[in-house]
């Protein structure tokens, strides 16, 4: 999943921010859960919490789920929120910031598809169009659904936005009553679709998303995650089209796996021949979060054969996941967006952190931040 304004906060946007929260955790495994609230501290207990504050230095902001591209310009950067409130579109001159939050709404009115009252985007991203406008992804409720998510787009001449919603989502589960491009088997009644990323790829457009299903198996919380690709069209990024494996456009299923966690956020970046799709995996918010990647040399075969990797990472915060690695300025370099803790995993699984990316032998690690 991929904010917050600055200072203090809003009363709409605190309610907002929890209920996000609640939605995520709501169906967390016992084992991935998030610790229960501390009763009073000791004078031994508040000396563990200050030394747990010195070592989660401050990041750039709290930013939740940032989707970001450098439009030519600048740097943009979409986080999670309401689509109808200012705070979710982000502008800097550097990938470190500062970052100057817009007063903008994300987009211009509710898609069709989706719900009348709640309002959240979950993890936007965007795109550049070959004739220079933007496509915004974004994941936002099924209208008549108890919080079933699809993902939907919406169009633009600037970087910035607004965004002129498409009043049908790019990918949905078959039978929503949405009429999306890309129909997925529907797997129970909390079958969701999240996490869309769009990514230039050499010559190629594509869109990764994440669908997730819970289950209960020996009386245990289980997970159903897979990661899926489509092939989007350069001059129109708001629909598919077709890819090597499908005529009709169909998506691709690159991950799949049965967990008490959670793999989501996929992001496919090419460097040289080879590819790498980063995912996140653990329980968001907690210290198990990490971000972890898969190689290939192929974009569209062989992934499922392929086992995942622990991203190296500093070590001075936790729960780095929602990574985005996108290419950096000057043009051989790569930097990465992620969300991290500041103090401990209660307070602050939003706070932003910008790292670089180095490769070694062809295999990505970070460093260091910016």
């Amino acid at each position: 999943m991929r904010a917050l304004r600055p200072g203090t906060l809003h009363r709409r946007t605190a309610a907002l921010t929890l209920g996000l929260a609640l939605a995520l955790g709501a169906l967390a495994p016992q084992a991935g859960a998030a610790p229960p609230e501390p009763g009073p501290a000791t004078s031994a207990e508040a000396a563990g919490a200050a030394a747990a504050a010195r070592q989660y230095p401050d990041g750039r902001g709290r930013f939740a789920n940032p989707g970001v591209v450098h439009d030519g310009d600048k740097w943009v950067m979409l986080s999670t929120g309401s689509w109808s409130t200012g705070g979710r579109i982000a502008v800097a001159d550097a990938a470190k910031g500062p970052w100057d939050r817009l007063s903008r709404d994300l987009l211009t009115r509710r898609p069709q598809w989706a719900s009348t009252s709640n309002h959240s985007v979950w993890a936007p991203s965007i795109a550049r169009a070959d004739d220079g406008g933007y496509v915004v992804y974004y994941s936002a409720v099924v209208r008549g659904t108890d919080g079933r998510r699809c993902i939907g787009t919406g169009r633009a001449d600037r970087s910035t936005g607004p965004f002129v919603p498409h009043d049908r989502p790019i990918a949905c589960w078959a039978g929503s009553g949405t009429n999306p491009f890309d129909a997925i088997p529907s797997e129970s009644g909390n079958f969701k679709l999240i996490d869309a990323t769009p990514a230039r790829v050499g010559s190629q457009l594509v869109l990764t998303y994440k669908t997730s299903n819970g289950y209960q198996s020996s009386g245990r919380q289980m997970w159903h995650t897979t990661t899926r690709m489509l092939k989007l069209d350069p001059a129109r990024p708001d629909r598919p089209v077709a890819n090597p494996r499908h005529a009709d456009g169909g998506s691709i299923k690159l991950t799949d796996a049965r967990s008490k966690y959670i793999e989501e956020n996929p992001v496919m970046v090419k460097r040289g021949a080879r590819y790498t799709l980063f995912t996140s995996f653990g329980w968001y918010g907690t210290c198990d979060y990490h971000t972890r990647y898969r190689q290939n040399g192929s974009l569209w075969n062989g992934w499922l054969d392929r086992g995942p990797t622990r991203l190296p990472m500093p070590s001075d915060t936790c729960g780095t996941g929602n990574a985005h690695v996108v290419r950096g300025l000057p043009d051989d370099s790569w930097r990465v967006f992620y969300n991290g803790h500041v103090t401990d995993v209660r307070r602050s699984p939003f706070t932003l952190y910008v790292g670089w990316v180095a490769w070694n032998n062809g295999r990505p690690k970070v460093p260091g931040r910016l």
